[in-house]
């Protein structure tokens, strides 16, 4: 037990470390980087310094990590590639790569990037890991996730008739507030009372936390007491909530999507559907049911209003502040305006954003909505956020439906091969049995794949680009991103899109057991005016599967760095129990 708990701390820290190359260092609390946070020497210097940089702190860490290294040539790819090197430093990934390469030479050898990417990246993550997973103690990975544009929003109205969510509040101040002693049993809490959709702002001013939450029936009531006490520890001070009865308006949505269409998705996604992504996404949006829109850069505020003398009373006054406050909006332009009007800590809640050249916008609208008399006066309080993003934000709907976005063909490419992004250049071919048979193209490798995924944390397999030497040399005239060369499926597909897709997921129905067909989503894509396949795989489903040709014994496949892995006896077993009996659900099938 012990081994297999020191091996999965390992492949914990790994993972983190290959996403730390990808996504770069800004993305210190993103979701795949957490457990570098939880490193026993970050955690350490944290508390030490409470108003440290957390991301000058794993940079930190990490350097002294590399240093320990006995090859000086790993040491300086590894300070490149983990945007350690100042010189190299805001270059892309392919630039880093390429700039590892210049460095990285032996007896004098050239060396490729992409053998740099393939060969001395892998070997030199897995000794920086030895090194680190040697000063854990214990690495603990709080499900939180990035802000990020890959985000699926949905609309208020599809957490309320869909998951029969509601909208809460929290406002949270603490006698000294620290970041990294208070998220982690915030997150604890959350785990407990099922809440899928959350995010947290932190405040300038007399609050430290505002924490943003779609809580079930179930949970509504205990939820605030839940989290409140799993607060005590971190000296919380102050705490109370604002239940949302409606939001009056939202600047992620112009219009409300029609009640057909929230009918309409509440079956499909009751019935196991994935969340969406490429042109579903589109479609989505274009019912103003999802967006991953991203609120307009600049200052974000929050303005809680307070008027006792409407509480209770009917509808009428209420829908009068409600035209003082729009009004006032209109007439100072506010961008991004968003108001939530209920019961708790306010009558009203505004959310903003305005320029850093325009603040006295903000000012001149708070003087103004304080001046109104039509129902008394309001009681206004104020708070700037310390960002326009949250420092956590996690949205999903119940059974798994809204997962953060997969790749699509470009970003596939820009990251590269790695644990969840496989890139070939298309079908093989079978050879013809004789002379009278056409030579037969040969899904098996795709298929392994796809198996291989299904068993890991899911990906994105893309059809139509190649970085082989042998296959550019022939296709010079193929529009190049980076390394790849984009040959495109067009000669691949000469009965057209449609019969493709068939063959497609035949080949899967044949040679995946049990049949995943259903589970992935296939779409088409154009970069450069090359068509290329994108299949989004979602990560371990409710059972295991298996790759089966006919020919041999169904294989047990495992996705391992950027090669597909054959496990079998023991080692099949040891796998399946390392991460779980039962593996939770990261993807469905995808919606008709």
């Amino acid at each position: 037990m012990l081994v297999m708990v020191q091996e999965d701390r390992r492949r914990t820290i790994r993972q983190a470390l290959r996403r730390r190359v990808t996504k770069g260092s800004r993305a210190t609390w993103s979701t795949e980087l957490l457990p570098l946070l939880n490193l026993e020497p970050v955690r350490a210097r944290l508390v030490a310094r409470p108003n440290a940089d957390a991301a000058s702190v794993v940079d930190g860490v990490l350097e002294e990590a590399i240093g320990k290294l006995e090859d000086p040539t790993y040491r300086d790819l590894l300070r490149i590639v983990l945007q350690l090197d100042p010189e190299t430093w805001e270059r892309p990934l392919s630039e880093r790569r390429a700039a590892a390469a210049a460095r990285f030479a032996r007896d004098g050898r050239e060396i490729s990037p992409g053998t740099v990417r393939q060969y001395h990246e892998p070997r030199a993550l897995d000794q920086l890991t030895s090194i680190l997973a040697s000063e854990v103690l214990e690495a603990r990975s709080a499900s939180l996730q990035p802000a990020t544009d890959e985000i699926v929003r949905w609309h208020p109205a599809v957490h309320e008739e869909v998951a029969g969510e509601r909208l809460l509040l929290i406002r949270a101040t603490f006698d000294s507030y620290q970041r990294s002693v208070v998220l982690e049993p915030l997150t604890r809490s959350m785990d407990r009372a099922g809440v899928l959709s959350w995010s947290v702002f932190e405040l300038l001013g007399g609050v430290d936390l505002l924490i943003r939450a779609w809580v079930d029936a179930d949970s509504w009531r205990k939820l605030p007491e839940e989290l409140q006490g799993s607060l005590v520890g971190a000296r919380l001070r102050m705490f109370d909530s604002f239940e949302v009865r409606r939001s009056i308006s939202d600047w992620s949505w112009p219009f409300a999507p029609k009640p057909d269409d929230v009918s309409h998705l509440a079956q499909q996604l009751g019935s196991g559907a994935r969340g969406p992504s490429g042109e579903l996404l589109h479609q989505l949006e274009a019912r103003g049911l999802a967006t991953r829109a991203r609120p307009p850069k600049g200052v974000r505020f929050l303005v809680t209003v307070r008027n006792d003398e409407v509480v209770g009373i009917d509808r009428g006054a209420l829908e009068a502040c409600r035209r003082v406050i729009g009004d006032c909006l209109r007439r100072h332009d506010i961008a991004a305006a968003r108001v939530l009007e209920g019961a708790g800590f306010a009558t009203f809640v505004i959310e903003g954003v305005v320029s850093p050249s325009a603040f006295s916008t903000l000012r001149d609208f708070l003087e103004e909505l304080g001046g109104q008399s039509t129902w008394g006066r309001f009681q206004i309080a104020t708070w700037i956020c310390g960002s326009d993003e949250p420092i956590v934000d996690h949205e999903q709907l119940p059974e798994g439906q809204s997962k953060a976005i997969f790749l699509d063909a470009m970003q596939a490419l820009e990251e590269g091969e790695n644990e969840t992004v496989e890139i070939k250049a298309g079908i093989t071919r079978k050879s013809a049995v004789n002379a009278h048979h056409a030579v037969e193209p040969d899904w098996r490798p795709i298929a392994r794949t796809i198996a291989s995924m299904l068993n890991g944390v899911g990906g994105t397999l893309l059809i139509g680009a190649t970085d082989d030497p042998r296959l550019v040399e022939r296709g010079d005239a193929w529009p190049r991103v980076g390394p790849w060369a984009i040959c495109g499926i067009d000669e691949q597909m000469p009965k057209g899109w449609d019969h493709y897709q068939s063959r497609l997921r035949a080949a899967i129905s044949r040679y995946v057991e049990p049949d995943a067909s259903a589970l992935i989503s296939v779409e088409r894509d154009e970069i450069l005016s090359q068509t290329v396949c994108v299949i989004h795989i979602p990560g371990r489903s409710r059972r295991w599967h298996w790759f089966k040709d006919g020919k041999t014994a169904s294989t047990f496949l495992v996705r391992e760095g950027v090669r597909t892995r054959e496990l079998s006896g023991a080692a099949a077993d040891e796998y399946r129990a390392s991460v779980g009996q039962e593996p939770e659900t990261s993807a469905l099938g995808a919606l008709k």
